[in-house]
C-alpha cells in the first residue's frame, strides 16, 4: 500500500519523497525502484523507523522541510484481515492515538492524510 502510494506520488514529481518503514526489505525494494526511475528528478530519502516512536518522528520532521504527510501503515492481505478486523485496525488506531499526530502539527505540517487499509 505504501509502496504504491510512493509510486503515485513520485509521478507528480515532488522535489523530495521521504519514506519511513519498519520493514527493511520493503523499504529497500521501493527505494531501489524509485531511485532507478526518478534518479535525476526526485530526491528519495528512505528511513527505517516506527511511526509509533514519537522521538523518531519528531527528528524526521525537524531535519526535513515536510509539507504533506501520508500515513498508510496497513496489513497487506485485506481478505485475511477482514476476518481478523480487531488486529487489522489495532496497530493503525494505536499509532494514530499514541501520536495523536501531535508531532506533525507541532512541526508545521500543512496536510496529513491517513489512509486506512480498506481504502488503499
Amino acid at each position: 500500500i505504501g509502496s504504491e502510494l510512493c509510486k503515485q506520488i513520485a509521478g507528480l514529481k515532488p522535489n523530495t519523497i521521504i519514506i519511513l518503514d519498519n520493514c527493511e526489505y520493503n523499504l529497500y525494494e521501493i527505494d531501489y525502484e524509485l531511485k532507478e526511475k526518478y534518479r535525476e528528478e526526485i530526491k528519495i530519502k528512505s528511513l527505517i523507523g516506527n511511526v509509533r516512536d514519537r522521538e523518531t518522528i519528531r527528528k524526521i520532521f525537524r531535519e526535513n522541510k515536510i509539507d504533506v504527510v501520508f500515513h498508510a501503515a496497513a496489513y497487506k492481505h485485506v481478505p485475511l484481515m477482514e476476518s481478523n478486523i480487531k488486529e487489522a485496525v489495532k496497530g493503525w488506531i494505536e499509532a494514530m492515538k499514541e501520536q495523536g499526530w501531535k508531532v506533525p502539527n507541532d512541526e508545521g505540517i500543512e496536510t496529513i492524510e491517513s489512509i486506512p487499509y480498506n481504502y488503499a
